[in-house]
This record gives structure tokens, sequence and C-alpha cells, in this order.
């Protein structure tokens, strides 16, 4: 869920974050693990500059800094379905 906070917050939120997970759904790969994903910013033909993505790393690193535990859950694939069913 960390992840999730890391891609949203260094956007404004007027502007319109698309949580992309990996292995790519349909259907969603939960067998396999991954919890990785990338995101689709919708601001049209906007080119990130190198100073966008110095921004994003900062944050990640900043994330970091904060030492969160991360816990391992032990549930059916149905619960996890259910889950990120919105993500």
């Amino acid at each position: 869920m960390e992840e999730n906070h890391q891609e949203q917050k260094p956007f404004k939120s007027n502007y319109n974050v698309e949580l992309c997970s990996f292995p790519p759904p349909p259907p969603p790969q939960f067998q396999y693990g991954s919890f990785a994903y990338d995101i689709k910013l919708n601001l049209g033909d906007w080119q990130p500059s190198r100073d966008d993505f110095r921004y994003v790393s900062i944050q990640a690193y900043k994330l970091c800094d904060h030492d969160l535990r991360f816990k391992y859950l032990d549930i059916t694939q149905s619960v996890s379905e259910q889950m990120f069913a919105y993500d």
C-alpha cells in the first residue's frame, strides 16, 4: 500500500494518477507474487523533465527514510482479488 502512497503523493490532486499493476491484468496475475506498479499520468502529450524525475526519486528516498515495514499476508487468491479490485 505504501507504493500507492509514494506514486500519488508527488502529483497535485487535480491530476489523475492511474496505477498499472505488473504483470498487467486482465485477469489479475496474483500467482506471480508481484507487488510492483507503474503509473499512467493522463496528461496528454506532457513529457517529464529531468527535474520531474529527480523530484519523484527524492520522494521515494524520503519514503525510505520512514523505515516502514511490510508484513507478509498469507491470504487466498479470492481475498487478494477483493483487496485490489479497484486498483
